[in-house]
Order: C-alpha cells, then sequence, then structure tokens
C-alpha cells in the first residue's frame, strides 16, 4: 500500500492511495490462455472443415471410380467381333479399376477418420475455451468485487479524514 503525506494547515495528514490489483498479472495469463484458446479453436475448425472438403473429394472420387468399374463390365461381353484377346484386355482393364476402386475405397475410409479426428480436435479446444472463458471471468468477477471494497474503504478514509479535518479545526477554533 502507499501512503501520501500532506500537509493541511500546519497538520500531517495520511492517506492512502488505491491499490494496484494483486491478481493483474495472474487476470493478464488468463486473457492470454483465452485468446490462445480461440486460436486453436479457430485452427481446429479449419482443420476440420478441409477435412469435410477432403472426404467429399474422396467420395465423389469413389463415386466416379465403381461407374467406371460398372460400366467396364457391362462392357466386357458387349460387341461383335468378341475374340478372347479384347476379353483378355477388357479383364485386365476391369481389374485395374478394381483396384482402382478399392484404393478409392480405402482413402474415403482415412478421410472418415481424418474427420472424426479433426471433429475431436474441434470438442477438445472448445471445451478448453470454455475452461479458459470460466477462470477468466471468476477472476473478473474477483477483481469487480475487490473493486468495489478498495472503493468502500477509499470512501471511508476519506470520511475519516474529513471529520478528523473538522475536529482539528473545531479544536482550534476553541
Amino acid at each position: 500500500m502507499r501512503l501520501a503525506l500532506i500537509w493541511f494547515n500546519s497538520s500531517l495528514i495520511e492517506f492512502s492511495m488505491a491499490e494496484a490489483y494483486r491478481l493483474a498479472a495472474l487476470l493478464k495469463l488468463r486473457e492470454r490462455a483465452r485468446e490462445e484458446a480461440e486460436h486453436e479453436l479457430a485452427k481446429a475448425q479449419t482443420e476440420q472443415t478441409k477435412a469435410e472438403q477432403h472426404l467429399e473429394a474422396t467420395k465423389r472420387f469413389e463415386e466416379v471410380c465403381r461407374d467406371k468399374v460398372n460400366d467396364a463390365r457391362d462392357q466386357l461381353y458387349e460387341g461383335e467381333a468378341l475374340t478372347i484377346g479384347k476379353i483378355q484386355a477388357r479383364e485386365q482393364f476391369l481389374k485395374r479399376l478394381v483396384a482402382e476402386h478399392e484404393d478409392a475405397l480405402s482413402a474415403v475410409e482415412q478421410a472418415e477418420q481424418g474427420l472424426s479426428r479433426a471433429k475431436e480436435k474441434v470438442r477438445l479446444a472448445n471445451a478448453a475455451l470454455v475452461k479458459t472463458k470460466q477462470d477468466e471471468e471468476a477472476l473478473l468477477k474477483h477483481r469487480e468485487k475487490w473493486e468495489k471494497e478498495q472503493k468502500m474503504v477509499q470512501r471511508r478514509r476519506e470520511e475519516d479524514e474529513a471529520d478528523d479535518i473538522a475536529q482539528t479545526l473545531w479544536r482550534k477554533k476553541s
């Protein structure tokens, strides 16, 4: 607590200056933690959006692959000048399309897992943000209560000082 000394009518009067909030450093840390949590949530949400877009793209590619496989199966034995060589070539082409389709299904599964992980990160980041906001709000409420108490203490001191001054002036008159 800081004290100020002043002279009033040849009397030395002490009064305290307003104290600084002792938990200001902690409040600043909580504000930074909240800001970091907000940043992490935004980052996680961006990653989730990218994961959703990637999943949609892999699903579209899988659909295209499936359609190609179905078309190749339908055309396997079509045509009038069908030879064993053409059938074998078409079967080889169909095998490559089936393998590509299986790879596409695998990519869809991996994209779904990636989206699931991204959603979990968003959930965790959101929970962390809620916690940091609660911590900060608790400290802000504490500071408000402390400020009210400080104002009340200061008002009482000023009233006491005014009473002391009035008594001193009254004694000097008598």
